[in-house]
């Protein structure tokens, strides 16, 4: 299920409260240079509902990409479903850190793989170089 950002709020309580997706399995970003756009995908699941049990339900959003990224400053940004999904806390934290997503509304977005004082684009941009290859 693909949604504006403006939308996800929405769109993922009534997942969570009317389908009965109650987590996230997790949260996986996509690099698209070329659309100068990235795009989140939460994979949603049932614990509560045994109907559901082997679904996962996808929803995703895609955001403006900064050419040159400046994360948590620039508009590669859209609201956390930490309160929606809790499961999500550290899903996000690493999609903040390696493709420079800000989540507005998180209440901890701190780097969990990377250097607090990491200086180079986000690793897994398709732009990142490793250096010295």
């Amino acid at each position: 299920m693909n949604t504006k950002k403006e939308d996800i709020l929405d769109i993922a309580a009534y997942i969570r409260d009317e389908l009965k997706f109650d987590h996230a399995e997790s949260v996986a970003g996509v690099d698209y240079p070329s659309s100068k756009e990235i795009e989140v995908v939460y994979h949603l699941g049932s614990y509560t509902e045994p109907q559901l049990a082997k679904q996962i339900l996808s929803l995703a959003t895609r955001l403006p990409r900064e050419d040159v990224p400046n994360p948590g400053e620039d508009r590669t940004r859209m609201t956390s479903l930490r309160d929606i999904f809790y499961s999500v806390e550290f899903h996000e934290r690493e999609c903040f850190e390696m493709f420079g997503v800000y989540f507005e509304g998180h209440p901890d977005n701190r780097r969990l793989l990377l250097p607090e004082d990491w200086a180079d684009i986000p690793p897994l941009r398709k732009d990142f170089k490793i250096k010295g290859r």
